[in-house]
């Protein structure tokens, strides 16, 4: 339960970040809170909130057995969706939730990384361009 925790305030860090930045962003592209309801539902099935990882590598083996190649190896599917930052907080999730054991080093390491520089980011861009949001609105 406690590393449940933090893997939930890196989350949440996270999260903080891309509000941050997306507040901003809205402000000056009004369409971008419409287009953010349609990319975060591509998002989220991108993400493998509906399957794990490992099925991503059946289908990327099955692939190169069908002759599905890119320079004479399998497209790497696993290796796109690996850079998705949500698959990692996902996989840190199930690590806890499902098999109740901590999250490998690499996942919580790239989980605390997205977490810090996105975190550091959307302060940065948040403060500044806060001061021209009153003029904006």
């Amino acid at each position: 339960i406690p590393v449940l925790v933090v893997v939930t305030l890196l989350a949440g860090m996270f999260a903080v970040g891309l509000g941050l930045i997306l507040s901003i962003a809205t402000v000056y592209f009004r369409d971008l809170g419409h287009l953010w309801q349609l990319f975060n539902q591509i998002w989220m099935y991108a993400s493998g909130v509906v399957f794990p990882l490992t099925m991503v590598d059946k289908v990327q083996n099955d692939l190169f057995d069908k002759g599905w190649q890119i320079n004479g190896g399998p497209i790497p599917l696993t290796t796109i969706l690996r850079l998705n930052p949500a698959e990692t907080y996902l996989e840190a999730f199930r690590s806890c939730l499902y098999d109740f054991s901590l999250p490998s080093l690499p996942v919580f390491l790239a989980c605390l990384g997205w977490a810090v520089v996105m975190l550091l980011l959307g302060l940065v861009f948040f403060r500044r361009h806060a001061a021209s949001i009153v003029e904006e609105l």
